[in-house]
């Protein structure tokens, strides 16, 4: 890949474009190439367990290549750079469809955030499951249940449907 490429990914996600691959699929490909690309520092910050600081860094990249986008005073984060949130195998509970979890957050008043990532991410062979956190979890008030999206066996992302 060239300079241009990584410019061209970077300003995809600031510009949201939905075809732009998530973050961690992105990373994974061409993390090696980053490293040579960017000083040491800059890739540290690309690297941080924070999302607000890797979306700094892509900032800063894309200025120096001479893309200056301003900064919102309420950005949202942007959801290609969402971590998975998987949830243990123990928790799921009963195999779905992908139609039912359309049919129960289709009446919510918004749309959970990362349902568009996983539509973009879901995958023919990738399985729906609901799930429910244990007793213990609950009892100590972090109990959660809902969809938990399943591939190759191994949970991947979630929709969270109750809290407690």
């Amino acid at each position: 890949m060239t300079t241009l490429d990584y410019i061209g990914y970077f300003r995809s996600l600031i510009e949201r474009e939905p075809s732009a691959a998530h973050w961690n699929d992105w990373w994974e490909a061409h993390q090696t190439e980053m490293v040579k690309l960017v000083s040491r520092g800059m890739y540290l910050r690309l690297t941080s367990p924070g999302t607000h600081t890797k979306l700094l860094a892509i900032y800063a990249i894309l200025r120096e290549a001479g893309f200056d986008y301003a900064w919102a005073e309420h950005y949202d984060i942007h959801p290609k750079f969402w971590e998975p949130c998987p949830v243990p195998i123990s928790w799921l509970k009963k195999r779905t469809s992908f139609g039912e979890i359309e049919a129960v957050i289709g009446k919510w008043p918004k749309m959970p955030p990362n349902f568009s990532i996983i539509k973009d991410i879901f995958r023919p062979g990738d399985e729906v499951w609901t799930f429910c956190s244990p007793p213990r979890t609950w009892a100590a008030l972090m109990g959660r249940q809902g969809f938990a999206f399943v591939r190759d066996g191994v949970p991947y992302e979630q929709i969270i449907t109750v809290m407690n």
